[in-house]
């Protein structure tokens, strides 16, 4: 009961502040995607004195919430028309994967780094189908991972 909100919003006084956490509050699908964004684990240990470098930091956070989103939107929009699911970690079939499901497709990926006369050169495993199926569906390629000068 003793909580306090902080409102911010663009429309003017079409709403109480009331009616505004109450229309906040059933809008899961908002919340649902900045729940990583106060994940203590991201922000929790970042100490910034200034207030242009906490400005900064919350437009970085936004946009690595942008990307998030429409990584997430492309690869279940793409799914849509598919029959096949991704398989995603756990060995999971889904059609309508998390965000975070698509990122951990990204973890256990291994790069074979070789140094040679006429420069080092670098290798993907081939063993990374859904991760592979995955970038395609995002509009990347596999080659992302070992030719990171090229232009995609």
């Amino acid at each position: 009961m003793a909580q306090c909100f902080v409102l911010i919003s663009n429309i003017d006084s079409e709403f109480s502040a009331y009616d505004l956490l109450k229309e906040y509050k059933q809008q899961s699908v908002v919340e649902n995607r900045f729940r990583f964004i106060k994940n203590p684990i991201y922000v929790g240990p970042i100490w910034l004195k200034k207030k242009g470098r906490l400005e900064a930091m919350c437009y970085v956070i936004l946009l690595a919430l942008a990307v998030y989103i429409i990584l997430q939107q492309r690869i279940r929009n793409t799914l849509l028309q598919e029959e096949k699911p991704l398989t995603v970690t756990g060995k999971k079939k889904s059609f309508s994967p998390t965000g975070n499901k698509i990122l951990e497709l990204f973890r256990p990926v291994k790069i074979v780094y070789i140094e040679e006369e006429d420069g080092a050169k670098r290798f993907l495993l081939k063993r990374y189908l859904e991760l592979n199926r995955a970038l395609e569906m995002i509009g990347f390629d596999l080659d992302l991972f070992v030719n990171p000068n090229q232009t995609f």
